[in-house]
């Protein structure tokens, strides 16, 4: 805003010397003062934003003194910036060069170059420049212009050789005759010049950033430092083989990082991420230059023109690949086996690339078919690369099961399925989707993948897998393992909030080895504000064992209760369903005809997976059993112990069946389908022997 002030009162003091030198004569004093009043009130609007006002006085300005050219070059200067350019020539072609001195020559001729320049046209721009540096030789500005013009059009030589004797360019220059020479020094590989420039341009921002927004400030705290400064926007115009090979080097130093940083990183990785980002990088350069290096030499310059979409993108993705190079090495601060797979840091900076395509479409000001058509190619594709950054799987998995797209989950969800290790992010995967493996009762598969887990990234860093898994090695009843797991979770979580769920599932292994006595000790243990930061599934398991620690101590009452809240709280399909078993064989045994025939029609509307269907079906097996329907009772007990291959409960029932109609052989020969030590098994085996006493 200082700098703003400054170049208004020097152009205020311009536009007076200019008035009062061209046409004053003509114009009695009053008029003079009066026009000249038109004019700073029209400079002040045209500063403003306000061009309307600003066109109306200079055209009042203009009719006041016909003959002062600087009406008429203002007018033509404010038609430029609209686009008018027709209008704006003819303004200046009413100007009688022969009444002007060789400065307001050179003013003239360079307004016609900016016209030139708002056209796009390169060749009539040079030809301007050229004749206002005629009349004002030793003007650095437009020497720096008509190099910058001739370099546009190919003159390389005749570009170098303007500037070749300047080492430097001094600080006193404006910041857009800074940039120009900064960024034309860049590209013919003049990089000492460029780097004394980017001091200049860091003074600039010097100045200027106590009176910038918050964050430009932020950013202005950087950019005042010159090193800073030129490293940052070196991208925007480094001569292509310098840049290819800076960027070529700067992707590979990554590239190492990443190697050293993962297990799986290979050395062909490097290349082959080094080759396509510095193509990339190049490639995008290499297409806006030209337009970006015209539209930074017009006098109306704005980096919120539409041109600068790429050079953001270009500055966006040289900042992430610096900013790196200080990320990246913080993962060593995790284990060894948690940290981020190679593919998974490659993904961080391709995801960005997208990203940052999205987001410089979202600002940039153009067509609205372009615009949208670049933000949904960067969405698309960032969404794409997304799943091979750290967590985005897991996060993309989330994402997809929370709007109910299942079938994008089941792709996403490969965890272990041809890879190992396994990484961070599909362990999280898996842990997330072991409770819909455990809807779904994929029990086997959900044990041979998070035991791979668990041996690879550790117990401890999945308590709720780990959870997942103890119930799904009880539910194919691997007591032995089961049991094992829950000691070696008990110890890892002794003195954490996890420490009660272990609890829990050991109290559920005692209840189906009928260890009621203990089981019901463990439950009664639980403090109450544990109890209370139950799951709805754990507080079913709770109410489970005790409703089956109730029918065993004969305290009836109290376990229906206790079971049929147990199917009321519970989400698992399987709980649901052996909850409805327990409560259906204790009103079998108690004789409740209208609860018999209400759990027969719960029955029917569990859905779920195998297990889960044998045990509505043996609910149903004991209805009829209880109707009498032995025909009907027997068919359903066969067709559960046909869904599954192991379940005491199932084959216990079956086999109480076999041998209450007297066959048995058969019923002892379900003995070997049944799990030795559980309370089912027991009771077949009781049931048999007491067959041979009598």
């Amino acid at each position: 805003m200082v700098r703003k002030r400054i170049l208004s009162y020097y152009a205020i003091i311009t536009l007076l010397g200019l008035f009062c030198s061209i046409g004053a004569a003509d114009c009695s004093p009053i008029v003079q003062k009066r026009a000249q009043l038109y004019l700073d009130n029209a400079y002040k609007a045209e500063l403003a934003g306000n061009l309307d006002e600003a066109f109306s006085l200079y055209e009042e300005a203009a009719s006041l003194v016909p003959n002062n050219v600087l009406p008429k070059m203002k007018l033509a200067s404010l038609f430029t910036k609209i686009g008018m350019y027709t209008q704006a020539s003819r303004r200046l072609d009413e100007i009688n060069l022969d009444l002007l001195s060789d400065f307001q020559k050179a003013e003239v001729y360079f307004v016609y170059s900016q016209i030139a320049i708002s056209k796009g046209s390169a060749e009539e721009a040079a030809s301007a420049t050229k004749n206002s540096l005629k009349f004002n030789p030793e003007n650095i500005e437009l020497k720096i212009l008509y190099s910058a013009l001739n370099h546009l059009l190919g003159f390389k030589s005749k570009s170098e050789e303007l500037l070749q004797h300047h080492k430097s360019f001094s600080g006193d220059m404006s910041s857009k005759a800074l940039l120009i020479s900064f960024l034309l020094d860049l590209n013919t590989g003049n990089l000492s010049r460029a780097y004394k420039s980017a001091g200049a341009l860091a003074k600039y921002v010097m100045k200027n950033k106590n009176k910038a927004s918050t964050e430009a400030a932020f950013t202005s705290y950087f950019l005042q430092v010159q090193p800073i400064y030129f490293i940052t926007f070196m991208p925007l115009a480094l001569n292509g083989a310098f840049y290819f090979v800076y960027s070529f080097m700067l992707f590979c130093c990554l590239g190492y990082i990443i190697l050293r940083l993962s297990t799986n990183g290979k050395l062909w990785q490097i290349l082959a991420f080094a080759i396509v980002a510095s193509s990339i990088m190049l490639i995008t350069q290499h297409f806006f230059f030209n337009h970006m290096f015209m539209e930074a030499i017009k006098s109306t310059f704005s980096p919120n023109n539409n041109i600068w979409i790429a050079p953001k993108l270009l500055l966006s993705l040289h900042f992430i690949s610096l900013a790196l190079f200080a990320i990246f090495p913080m993962f060593r601060i995790l284990p060894e086996k948690q940290r981020p797979q190679a593919h998974e840091l490659y993904g961080i900076w391709f995801f960005c690339l997208f990203f940052m395509i999205f987001i410089c479409s979202f600002q940039g000001r153009i067509e609205t078919t372009y615009r949208f058509g670049l933000m949904s190619f960067g969405a698309f594709f960032a969404l794409v690369t997304s799943v091979s950054i750290p967590m985005g799987k897991f996060i993309m998995f989330k994402l997809t099961s929370i709007l109910g797209l299942t079938s994008v989950g089941e792709m996403l969800n490969t965890t272990g399925d041809n890879s190992f290790p396994v990484s961070l992010t599909e362990a999280r995967i898996l842990q997330t989707n072991s409770f819909n493996m455990l809807i779904e009762e994929k029990f086997d598969e959900l044990i041979i993948k998070g035991k791979k887990i668990l041996q690879y990234h550790g117990s401890a860093a999945f308590p709720i897998l780990w959870q997942n898994i103890i119930f799904a090695m009880i539910y194919v009843e691997d007591f032995e393992s089961a049991n094992k797991n829950i000691n070696e979770y008990l110890e890892a979580f002794a003195e954490t909030s996890h420490y009660e769920s272990g609890l829990l599932y050991q109290a559920l292994l005692k209840t189906k080895k009928g260890d009621f006595a203990t089981a019901l000790k463990i439950i009664k243990s639980f403090p109450d504000n544990r109890v209370k930061g139950f799951t709805n599934d754990e507080t079913a398991i709770c109410l489970l064992i005790l409703g089956c620690c109730g029918r065993y101590y004969k305290e009836f009452v109290q376990a229906h209760i206790d079971l049929g809240k147990a199917i009321n709280f519970s989400k698992l399909p399987i709980l649901k369903a052996e909850s409805l078993l327990e409560t259906t064989e204790l009103d079998y045994k108690m004789n409740a005809k209208v609860a018999m025939q209400k759990w027969a029609a719960k029955a029917n509307t569990i859905k779920g997976g195998p297990l889960t269907t044998a045990y509505c079906k043996t609910v149903l097996s004991m209805f009829h059993a209880f109707e009498n329907d032995d025909k009907r009772a027997f068919a359903l007990a066969t067709e559960a112990t046909s869904i599954v291959d192991r379940c005491s409960k199932i084959y216990g029932w079956h086999g109480h069946l076999l041998n209450k109609s007297g066959k048995h052989s058969e019923a002892e020969a379900l003995l070997s389908k049944m799990t030795p030590g559980t309370y089912s098994t027991g009771l077949l085996i009781a049931e048999l022997t007491d067959n041979e006493i009598h």
